[in-house]
């Protein structure tokens, strides 16, 4: 455990260093019975939750996570890789807020939350986002 509290605090230090504040608005969905199969509906769930983290542009180097993400058409050029606390609780369904005031909202891409466990513990997580270009979840009420 000594080495695990000593990562994390490294990692704190850092983010809080050269990190940026990121809001967390978590969303539960539910299909509705209407004409349209897809019609989601997404309400607030929860407390919004202010961190620190670090994003970065996708980096294609070949044989890396992004690179073959990119290949497999999950993720593009366009998205941004996001780290976080692994303390940081995430859902698939959240929107993420780049700085205070928030000036760039981003939704979380499918199955694009990975965290690295040690010691049963996450030191950080690292969640692929994307850009919502009209700052809102689709059927975010």
């Amino acid at each position: 455990m000594v080495l695990f509290d000593s990562l994390r605090t490294d990692f704190t230090n850092n983010v809080k260093s050269y990190g940026t504040s990121i809001l967390i608005q978590h969303y539960t969905g539910s299909v509705s019975n209407t004409e349209w199969d897809d019609a989601q509906a997404l309400t607030g769930s929860g407390t919004d939750v202010w961190v620190s983290g670090m994003y970065f542009p996708i980096k294609a180097t070949r044989g890396s996570t992004d690179a073959i993400l990119l290949e497999q058409g999950k993720i593009t050029q366009a998205d941004k890789s996001l780290f976080l606390p692994g303390d940081t609780e995430t859902t698939p369904i959240m929107k993420i807020g780049i700085g205070s005031p928030v000036t760039h909202q981003h939704s979380v891409i499918p199955e694009g939350i990975i965290t690295h466990p040690m010691e049963e513990h996450a030191v950080y997580k690292k969640m692929y986002i994307r850009t919502l270009e009209t700052g809102s979840l689709i059927g975010e009420y």
